[in-house]
């Protein structure tokens, strides 16, 4: 792989590295994930303290047809639904739920306990969530075939003028209460062909998911997603 060696070389000492899936006998590859003008989101919690939110994501394989593969990396939060209640809540920690977060990868699973189950018998996959820019070198369970990868991402209380705080339960943007979604996540996707070497992809922006996490549908990009589109900034595959 002579282009992750140069790729590794030229690399910034300001990008955190993330290895994953390292006992696979597939093809290795490398996800360049580069942060965005809004890859830390403000979150006020009470006057005077405000949160700096890194974002959620989850990164996949599919097949042409668009079925599940494999997990390459989760961020933990997201990967063993560890969340934490919104100021004035009044439930156990254990019983939040954010299925919004990321809702195609979630569905993709069908459902949390099988999550559980992939990820207790699979290699490392996740981490807690990055704080800069970050590389992900990882592995497939193949050594040919294309296969297309996915990115989810996603802020919570990423509100803008259209995804407002506290809107009713039956308008479209619904995203949760008024420490919700905001923003919905935003999918990006790209084919990888394990039969060729020295090649690189840029993922494409290819939809947003569900703003209440009710479904794992990939919904339209629409011109109502703003600073969500910056959370990062480009994110390209090395193989």
């Amino acid at each position: 792989m002579m282009i992750s060696l140069i790729f590794i070389l030229g690399m910034s000492k300001k990008t955190q590295i993330i290895k994953t899936n390292s006992e696979l006998k597939g093809k290795a590859f490398i996800i360049s994930i580069e942060e965005g003008k809004n890859w830390i989101h403000k979150m006020p919690i009470f006057p005077l303290i405000t949160l700096h939110n890194r974002p959620q994501m989850a990164i996949w394989l599919e097949d042409m047809n668009g079925n599940f593969i494999q997990n390459i990396y989760i961020t933990e939060k997201t990967a063993k639904q560890n969340w934490k209640i919104a100021p004035g809540d009044k439930i156990p920690n254990s019983l939040v739920q954010r299925p919004e977060a990321l809702p195609i990868w979630l569905h993709k699973q069908d459902g949390f306990a099988k999550i559980q189950n992939q990820l207790k018998n699979a290699q490392l996959v996740t981490s807690s969530t990055p704080k800069k820019s970050l590389n992900i070198e990882t592995k497939t369970n193949s050594q040919s075939g294309r296969y297309v990868v996915c990115a989810e991402i996603n802020h919570s209380t990423d509100f803008n003028e259209t995804y407002k705080k506290s809107l009713p339960k039956n308008s479209e943007y619904y995203n949760g209460e008024k420490y919700g979604n905001g923003q919905p996540s935003l999918l990006y996707k790209g084919i990888i062909d394990l039969n060729k070497s020295n090649q690189s992809i840029i993922l494409n922006l290819a939809g947003s998911g569900s703003p209440n996490g009710q479904n794992g549908e990939i919904q339209a990009i629409n011109d109502f997603i703003t600073t969500a589109k910056t959370i990062v900034k480009r994110i390209t595959v090395y193989y």
